[in-house]
């Protein structure tokens, strides 16, 4: 098809009448009035992302040909942006996930650390209670 064909070379394809061209003809019964078709590649920085195709029954003029080449550029570029917004998306979603799981990790380690100082905390005053109550005893006699 000459969206096929476009998609695989990225070049713009016109024909005179799609129902009698060779390049295209097949499955579509031929009208009496020539079908001219145009189908322009939708190109963006990675290359051909679809195809706008445009058929019609009259001629097209050079200056409709430039309009629709330029709805075609103006597509690709849409098309391109919105598959690089869905893809900002993506990375926002996987770095908030991380941020998420590095923030519970950070909350239990603090609450390990709490737990460690005050375990370390009371097993020292323990026997330091000891001495300074043997220590006030020898000062006291």
């Amino acid at each position: 098809s000459a969206v096929a064909r476009t998609l695989r070379d990225g070049q713009p394809v016109f024909a005179g009448d799609l129902d009698r061209d060779p390049r295209f003809a097949g499955g579509r019964a031929a009208s009496p009035t020539p079908v001219r078709g145009l189908v322009l590649p939708l190109t963006s920085g990675s290359g051909a992302v679809g195809a706008m195709a445009v058929e019609r029954a009259g001629g097209f003029a050079p200056e409709a040909r430039a309009m629709a080449g330029e709805i075609a550029l103006h597509l690709g570029l849409a098309v391109e942006n919105a598959r690089l917004t869905l893809l900002q998306r993506g990375f926002a979603e996987e770095l908030e996930e991380k941020v998420a799981a590095a923030t519970e990790r950070l909350r239990q380690l603090d609450q390990a650390k709490t737990e460690f100082v005050s375990v370390v905390a009371h097993e020292m005053r323990t026997p330091l209670t000891a001495l300074q109550g043997f220590t006030i005893q020898t000062f006291d006699q």
